[in-house]
């Protein structure tokens, strides 16, 4: 069954719509349990701000690296969450806006229709 289009907030249910699971060539990820809408709001992680001296001089060194979305002012934001679970994808299938406002979030919207048992992914 698809979902309806218009006025979807699926935050409350997001467990029902996606869940984490482990793929041997790609690791952890996150993958449809449903047919998704594009334009379905996925998630909004709280994040973790790095200032960009404390990212220069620490979270640049560390595995962190890797995890973090950059803000135009140079801040860092590690996404709590489901946040870090999306993977890599050339062609994703989710779009994020990450926003240093209210302590930091980074939202997650699919941007595409995703089929039932497809990996959730951005591209970073």
């Amino acid at each position: 069954q698809v979902l309806p289009r218009e006025g979807l907030d699926l935050t409350r249910d997001m467990d029902t719509v996606f869940t984490m699971r482990t793929d041997r060539e790609t690791g952890r990820g996150l993958y449809a349990l449903r047919p998704i809408p594009s334009g379905t709001h996925l998630h909004t992680a709280p994040c973790l701000i790095f200032s960009l001296s404390s990212y220069t001089s620490h979270a640049s060194k560390t595995v962190l690296e890797h995890y973090l979305f950059n803000l135009p002012d140079g801040r860092r934001l590690l996404a709590l969450g489901y946040g870090s679970i999306f993977n890599h994808r050339d062609t994703p299938n989710v779009d994020y806006r990450a926003s240093g406002e209210g302590g930091g979030t980074v939202t997650y919207t699919t941007c595409r229709d995703v089929e039932e048992g497809e990996e959730l992914c951005i591209f970073y």
